[in-house]
């Protein structure tokens, strides 16, 4: 995969993802790499900001990727524009046969050598599930867990938007409420629950907050802010950074996911209180919580 650094001693107009100095001439020609070649994203700001669509199509593709990522916003016009522009360039010319043939041949040599003909209907098996249950990380410990049965908790879950077009759509998302049996209120940028929760939080002793890809000055953040950080745990269903923006809860746990199946490990570690995932990253912001 390549990045977006700008090595300006190889070429000082273009990033790695868009230079044909880094990518063919240093890469596949000095150094012989043979392999399969993508980029990272390119609606990254580093990309998405300074280039056109058609300089990012032809400059990604003539630099000798195999593979031009967009996994940006979950917008499907503006995919079927980078589709459309793709076509043109190589109707034009601009992008020349021979350059595709070249990518579309190592492409298909990897599918032919780990496709398995006739493959039946996908089977999630234990391992499967067994490997979510264990990715389930517990950044910060509390005392607040495990729960229990009798235990008055309060769920807090936000209402799940895709953030790109790498999250599958068509998989149904599920709140803690389908394997938890708490009371469960579901936010939204909206923050017509913000009042409801203000009043009902007293009556809880322990409040499980989730969140989904926290930013500063967010519905979640105002969410937070009216909590007793004390008997809440904070549960990030996707990215880990949510944790700096909202510090100071009693515990912390991290999911990576959304999925159905996620969910249902992050229940079952709950109400267990056992957590087996270490967390990849390490987080530091300031003053706030370094895990």
């Amino acid at each position: 995969m390549i990045s977006h650094i700008l090595y300006s001693k190889i070429d000082d107009k273009y990033p790695s993802s868009l230079s044909y100095q880094v990518i063919t001439k240093l890469l596949k020609e000095k150094l012989g790499f043979k392999g399969l070649i993508t980029t990272d994203s390119l609606t990254m700001k580093a990309i998405w900001d300074k280039f056109s669509i058609e300089e990012i199509v032809l400059n990604g593709v003539n630099a000798g990727n195999d593979i031009l990522v967009f996994c940006g916003g979950a917008d499907l016009d503006v995919q079927l524009q980078i589709i459309a522009t793709f076509k043109n360039l190589v109707l034009s010319g601009k992008i020349s046969q021979e350059r595709v043939d070249e990518s579309v041949s190592k492409i298909l040599k990897l599918k032919a050598k780990y496709t398995i003909a006739n493959v039946p209907e996908l089977i999630v098996n234990k391992k499967t599930l067994q490997l979510v249950d264990d990715a389930i990380t517990e950044v910060k410990k509390s005392d607040l867990l495990p729960l229990k049965a009798d235990d008055k908790v309060l769920i807090i879950f936000p209402r799940i938007k895709l953030a790109s077009l790498v999250d599958n759509e068509s998989n149904e998302t599920q709140t803690l409420s389908s394997y938890l049996p708490y009371d469960e209120i579901i936010i939204d940028e909206n923050n017509n629950e913000i009042k409801k929760i203000v009043k009902k939080v007293k009556e809880y002793d322990k409040i499980i907050m989730a969140t989904y890809n926290v930013k500063r000055d967010d519905y979640q953040t105002e969410v937070f802010s009216v909590l007793d950080k004390e008997k809440t745990v904070l549960v990030s269903l996707r990215s880990p950074y949510d944790g700096l923006i909202l510090s100071g809860a009693s515990g912390y746990i991290c999911t990576y996911d959304v999925t159905k199946e996620s969910i249902k490990a992050l229940s079952k570690t709950l109400k267990e209180g056992v957590f087996k995932g270490k967390l990849p990253i390490k987080l530091r912001s300031g003053e706030n919580e370094t895990y």
